[in-house]
């Protein structure tokens, strides 16, 4: 299974049709063609705690209620919170959906 089919999964639940404009929906990280290896952790918001538990079960994508990724990004380093998710997700080859 590829990223790409987890991401079509999700689609046939939750169509973009049914996402407010300002809502931010579908692949956030990743990449789409990569094969998806582990499970997939379901969460509300992702935070540095919520990543933690999905490196150490190995997760290949996790699914977030509330994106991650919400407003532009300028940069993406270890100096905000939300910024070192992002960034440890992409090193640990972990998909944000």
């Amino acid at each position: 299974m590829l990223i790409a089919d987890l991401a079509a999964l999700m689609l046939s639940i939750a169509p973009n049709a049914y996402a407010e404009p300002l809502d931010k929906v579908g692949l956030l990280a990743g990449d789409a063609q990569r094969e998806l290896q582990g499970p997939v952790l379901l969460t509300i918001d992702l935070n540095e705690a919520v990543l933690d538990e999905a490196v150490r079960l190995g997760c290949g994508a996790i699914i977030a209620y509330h994106p991650p990724i919400f407003e532009p990004l300028t940069k993406v380093t270890s100096a905000t919170p939300r910024q070192r998710v992002i960034l440890r997700a992409l090193e640990a080859r972990i998909a944000l959906y």
